[in-house]
Parts: C-alpha cells; structure tokens; sequence
C-alpha cells in the first residue's frame, strides 16, 4: 500500500510539471516563464561583453535574476513597475537598467561576474541568494544594494535611485488649470 502511494505520488508530482505550458496571460498572475515581467527596456547581461559593457555606464542599476527562485520571481514585478515609471518620470536620465540572470551558476558569465564582485563591498552570496536583488553602479563601482526587491515600494526605489545616483528628481508636471489666488496684501482692481 505505501509503495503504491509513493509510486502514484510521485508520478502526480512529476506529471504537474510541463515545461511546454505557456505562462498564464493574466498580467496580475506570477508567471514562472524565464522572461515573464522583464521590462522590455531593461539590457540583459549574457556574456561578459556584455558585462563590460555596463561596467562603462555612468549610471547602472542590475536586477540579479534566477528562474529557480520564488523570491526572484515576485521581485521581477516590482521591478517591472520600478523601471517603466522611472523611464516615464525621467526621461532622458542616463541611468540604464540592466537584468542579470545567474540562473545557471555556472558559465562564462558567472565567471566573469565573480570577478568583478571580487573586491566589491558585497555580501558573496548575493550571487546565489536568488532574492531578487537590485545594485546600483557607477562605472563598475557598487554604490548601493539592496538585498532583495520584493518588499520594497517602487517610490522607495525611485527615490534611492535619486539619491544613490545623486540625479535630480523629476519635476512634477502638474496638468490641472488653476488660477493663482489673490493675498490679502494684493490690489483689487
């Protein structure tokens, strides 16, 4: 009897699994698709060119992404949102978005990744956390962490950007018509 339920247990479990199902469509939905809630605009880090190439930026900030992590998962919608209303309040800021994925953990990329983190004032195991962590660099320097991307609001993250970054925050452009009013020291016509 016991061998029987282990037997059809584990054939349930294996059976749920089907690599070839398309991730819900449901944008309120977590979808455990590799590049489900990745913002179009953010710059994937695959090679070490690439890498490179953002060590060189002036103002960067890497979402540290893994598809085995659930943590990882629910941090790509807060940083979805982070970075679509960053590039709507700041546009022509000169910070790029940049999405690392060290689900393998191992290869070239994790490679020369452990090289530049080498040195770096960064906990070593920001590498295999899987948290869904977020750093933002100046020209290949850390400037600021964050362990993890879930628990935060997109204006906290907007306003360390600012702050790390030292960028100027967005005017507010306010679209209502109002009239000035009148203080008791003007003039009535």
């Amino acid at each position: 009897m016991v061998r029987r339920f282990v037997l059809f247990g584990l054939i349930g479990f294996v059976g749920c699994y089907d690599s070839q199902t398309a991730p819900p469509s449901s944008k309120d939905t977590l979808a455990v698709h590799p590049n489900a809630n990745i913002p179009a605009e953010m710059r994937n880090i695959v090679t070490p060119d690439d890498l490179q190439a953002m060590l060189v930026a002036q103002y960067a900030v890497i979402f540290v992404d893994v598809d085995w992590s659930m943590h990882s998962l629910q941090a790509r919608r807060r940083v979805r949102s982070f970075v679509e209303v960053w590039n709507h309040q700041n546009l022509g800021s000169a910070v790029t978005f940049y999405r690392l994925d060290l689900t393998e953990q191992e290869g070239e990329i994790w490679d020369a990744v452990g090289q530049w983190l080498h040195g770096q004032p960064v906990p070593p195991q920001i590498m295999v956390a899987g948290a869904g962590s977020l750093i933002w660099v100046s020209k290949g320097r850390i400037d600021h962490l964050l362990l993890s991307a879930v628990a935060i609001s997109t204006k906290e993250l907007i306003e360390t950007t600012h702050r790390t970054f030292k960028e100027p925050s967005a005017p507010r452009h306010d679209t209502t018509q109002t009239t000035p009013e009148k203080t008791n020291n003007e003039r009535l016509p």
